[in-house]
């Protein structure tokens, strides 16, 4: 399980270091555009890799937007 939890705190570093990426957040109609941007920024093209974005940027749309709610 720690190998798992450093993968994804390695993942949310990597999403997190991405230029631009609160201001994508809060300019984007949805966490698909900001899905979008992110893997064009880290050139990736592995699902698996993919679907860490997916997770990471899922997890700061909901807490970006629910200081807004």
């Amino acid at each position: 399980m720690s190998r798992y939890k450093d993968l994804l705190i390695e993942w949310k570093q990597k999403v997190q270091s991405v230029e631009r990426y609160v201001e994508t957040i809060a300019e984007s109609e949805n966490i698909s555009e900001v899905t979008a941007y992110v893997v064009d920024q880290l050139d990736l093209k592995n699902e698996g890799d993919i679907s860490h974005v997916v997770e990471v940027v899922s997890e700061d749309w909901s807490e970006y937007w629910s200081k807004y709610i």
